[in-house]
């Protein structure tokens, strides 16, 4: 075969030297294939690629609690536009909130109410007090100790003698009464008398209320419609000064003056109340 004729300034490149490369890149390529790693999963490391690429995740899904809570509480019930349970529990804590809150208005109004009471009590009282250091001293300045004393179930103050009755009768059937007793209605003398009578009311009220009775006494005192003014049973002139604010009371009938629990009353002379009677120690 005829050689082909070299083109003019090309270099000669001798046989041995190709030779020579080609033993270069075959022992290059035979210790990269020694260096390599084998494929496959045996192989894969923790930072290989492919196992963060081809390792499947495990599957999230809620623990057992949350099934076992999803399995067995049930869903609210639908009233009232209620439809989820925080909805339920705010309405359980406004209803227990306005309980407490009525149990506290009960609770003061009850403190209130006893306070009252207590205060009138010891205005009672206090005023039964002074009426009885007032007809203590009244009975020490005007009277003088006696040995003669009033008979059994008969009050003494004094030199007088008072009977309080238990049936209830119209203060003109008491002016019979107390005159049956060899008495008369209470007619006052002084005004000493009278506060002393008025805080004996206060024990009798109680005594009687305990045995489900009255409490409340005529007394000889009236209002005459005729001379409108008031008059005792004997027709004297009422002329000491007694409590309950009714001695400019002007009435069209018959009205009589009782006292009851340490302070005096006026009612219609035909309602019945209890007798206070009285008469001289004997």
């Amino acid at each position: 075969m005829p050689l082909e004729p070299r083109p003019p300034g090309a270099k000669v490149v001798p046989a041995s030297s190709l030779q020579a490369k080609s033993q270069v890149l075959s022992a290059k390529s035979r210790s990269a294939e020694v260096r390599a790693p084998p494929k496959g999963p045996a192989f894969w490391s923790k930072s290989s690629p492919q196992l963060r690429r081809e390792l499947p995740k495990p599957p999230s899904r809620p623990s057992w609690v949350s099934w076992a809570l999803q399995d067995r509480i049930p869903g609210p019930p639908d009233v009232l536009g209620i439809s989820t349970w925080w909805q339920i529990w705010a309405l359980l804590l406004v209803a227990v909130s306005l309980a407490l809150f009525c149990t506290l208005l009960i609770l003061i109004y009850n403190y209130t109410h006893v306070a009252t009471e207590i205060t009138a009590e010891s205005q009672l009282l206090q005023r039964s007090e002074k009426r009885l250091k007032m007809a203590v001293q009244q009975q020490a300045e005007g009277r003088t100790l006696t040995c003669r004393s009033c008979k059994r179930h008969w009050m003494q103050w004094g030199g007088s003698c008072y009977l309080h009755t238990t049936e209830p009768m119209s203060w003109r059937d008491c002016l019979s009464h107390c005159k049956s007793l060899k008495s008369g209605l209470l007619i006052g003398s002084t005004e000493g008398e009278m506060e002393f009578l008025l805080s004996q009311t206060v024990d009798w009220f109680m005594m009687h209320n305990n045995r489900l009775r009255g409490g409340s006494y005529w007394i000889g005192l009236m209002y005459n419609t005729s001379d409108r003014i008031w008059k005792w049973a004997d027709g004297a002139n009422l002329h000491i000064r007694m409590s309950g604010g009714w001695q400019h009371v002007s009435a069209m009938v018959d009205i009589c003056v009782n006292f009851r629990n340490g302070d005096s009353y006026i009612f219609e002379c035909s309602s019945k109340h209890q007798c206070l009677c009285k008469k001289s120690v004997e």
